[in-house]
């Protein structure tokens, strides 16, 4: 069993420049699963964990009133610069906020809110994690729907494995500024009794004039089997009415991704999977 005694705080501190290079490689797909989710739910809709805009402004840009919560503001910062480029009426439409998706409250609920992208995994203790799951519940409109992604853990020595040596994952030269950027990443440690991954991620950057910089983060997330994460959303009192294994909708056995698609169960305490809003 390897050991960290302290989640980090998961704010892209030094690494917010960077994110959307992460994000770059995305199909889109989850984005076209939340436009399908609006037309149905209708406006306003709640982000959590909304970083640097990526699914709140195309939302904002298809006509939606967008509430979109961080907790750090080095990301809000690069939301709301993206903010200031957009329209004047899609501005008007997207509300950038400082807060804790553990700890949050409006004056509005919402007929859809979302965690896109494992965000929710960035919550490593079992209160903020509950506590999350309980201010979602009262943040909702009634019939409002909650959806949420996990990465699908593979079980094996490589979950729990920690290394060394930084491994290799982009090389990217941005064409805007001419910089090679490297990302790098290595697994500094595991919780295995609270299942937790500590991750360290480095950005390299070299601009066309030869100066180098190295900027880095360390991330901590909860991984969660399929019947954990059931069991967490049916202790909360929600009901599962979807559950895929990508925003394809693939089956939840045969993809890389956990997309829960829930609202308030009408029965406290019943884990109830609504075969209707399965894929054909």
């Amino acid at each position: 069993m390897h050991i960290m005694q302290c989640a980090m705080e998961n704010l892209f501190a030094h690494t917010a420049d960077y994110y959307d290079l992460d994000t770059r490689f995305m199909p889109g797909t989850d984005l076209d699963l939340y436009r399908e989710l609006l037309e149905i739910q209708g406006t306003p809709v709640l982000e959590l964990a909304c970083g640097t805009g990526r699914i709140s402004i195309p939302l904002a840009e298809s006509g939606a009133s967008v509430w979109a919560l961080d907790r750090s503001p080095a990301m809000l910062a690069i939301l709301k610069r993206k903010r200031a480029s957009l329209p004047w009426k899609v501005r008007r439409r997207l509300h950038p906020v400082v807060g804790d998706m553990a700890s949050f409250r409006f004056l509005r609920r919402f007929p859809l809110i979302m965690i896109p992208f494992r965000g929710f995994q960035a919550l490593t203790e079992q209160r903020r994690i509950e506590s999350c799951l309980h201010h979602v519940k009262r943040s909702l409109a009634p019939g409002g729907l909650f959806v949420l992604d996990l990465f699908a853990p593979r079980v094996g020595p490589a979950l729990t494995e920690c290394a060394t040596d930084e491994h290799i994952d982009w090389v990217y030269e941005r064409p805007e500024t001419g910089e090679l950027i490297t990302r790098t990443s290595r697994r500094r440690g595991v919780d295995t009794a609270r299942r937790i991954l500590h991750t360290e991620v480095v950005y390299y950057v070299e601009t066309p004039d030869g100066k180098r910089a190295r900027r880095a983060d360390d991330f901590s997330l909860r991984y969660y089997q399929r019947w954990e994460i059931e069991t967490l959303l049916c202790s909360a009192g929600f009901e599962i009415i979807a559950e895929y294994g990508g925003y394809d909708k693939r089956p939840l056995q045969a993809g890389s991704d956990m997309v829960f698609v829930v609202r308030v169960a009408q029965k406290p305490n019943t884990l109830r999977i609504m075969e209707s809003w399965r894929s054909e």
